[in-house]
């Protein structure tokens, strides 16, 4: 865009004339100014408005101005996501995966949309690809806990989970929110395995024999620091049934 149209379009913006801008940049692209920087700001502005299918045509009249057509497809994608037009979306990322097969970017995106409406093993294909592709992520096997995870795959999420909190090659936000979700799983799992325990007299038994054991028989699957927390249960277990014993005959 021309400068003193760069700065009216911005003084626009400023002075919350979204439409008036709008306006000034349909009408520079009517008359052939440059096409490609209007159509974004046109699109960002069609998005800002919430006008979904406007900002989705503003991105594809840009696309027909550039060869790196990468950055407006993300972008066009993730308007139709928004605009909850999820099945464009998806169709949007195997058109561009059928030009680039292993382009992360129509991959994830094509994850969500099949996360989104629960189809949970499509996800956790493209969710593996990804991880496969780009091994080292830790970005990208964060997703993969996390979708295990929605999926019940406790065990699965709890290891990823539990590498991720450990890496120390892996981004400080992304350890410190696997170690959130360890502590947020056993915490779950605490609240069904106490009830347990008081009610299933054999299961008691087991667990007082070996706590770790016990629980991963039943299917539970707590974090390291989680099963070093079990360990001292049996202990404590032994100390409220004596305590009970002891007192139990008084009112």
């Amino acid at each position: 865009m021309k400068g003193l149209l760069v700065e009216r379009v911005e003084k626009c913006i400023q002075q919350g004339k979204v439409r008036q801008a709008i306006r000034l940049l349909r009408q520079a692209v009517d008359a052939g100014e440059a096409p490609l920087p209007c159509y974004r700001k046109l699109a960002e502005l069609y998005r800002m408005q919430r006008q979904y299918q406007q900002a989705i045509w503003a991105l594809r009249q840009a696309m027909r101005h550039t060869t790196d057509h990468a950055p407006l497809r993300t972008l066009l994608i993730e308007v139709m996501m928004e605009s909850g037009d999820w099945d464009g979306a998806a169709q949007e990322c195997r058109r561009w995966l059928r030009e680039s097969p292993d382009h992360p970017v129509p991959l994830e995106h094509l994850m969500d949309t099949y996360w989104r409406r629960m189809e949970f093993q499509q996800a956790l294909e493209l969710a593996n690809r990804l991880v496969q592709l780009q091994p080292t992520s830790p970005h990208y096997r964060l997703r993969r806990a996390r979708l295990l995870d929605d999926m019940g795959y406790h065990a699965q999420a709890v290891e990823e989970y539990q590498q991720l909190a450990k890496d120390v090659s892996a981004p400080i936000e992304v350890a410190f929110l696997a170690q959130l979700e360890l502590e947020r799983l056993d915490q779950q799992q605490l609240e069904v395995l106490i009830p347990l325990l008081m009610e299933d007299p054999a299961f008691r038994l087991e667990f007082m024999r070996d706590p770790i054991g016990a629980v991963r028989q039943r299917g539970f699957r707590f974090s390291e620091a989680g099963e070093e927390m079990l360990a001292y249960f049996p202990e404590e277990i032994r100390l409220m049934s004596d305590q009970t014993k002891r007192y139990g005959s008084y009112s």
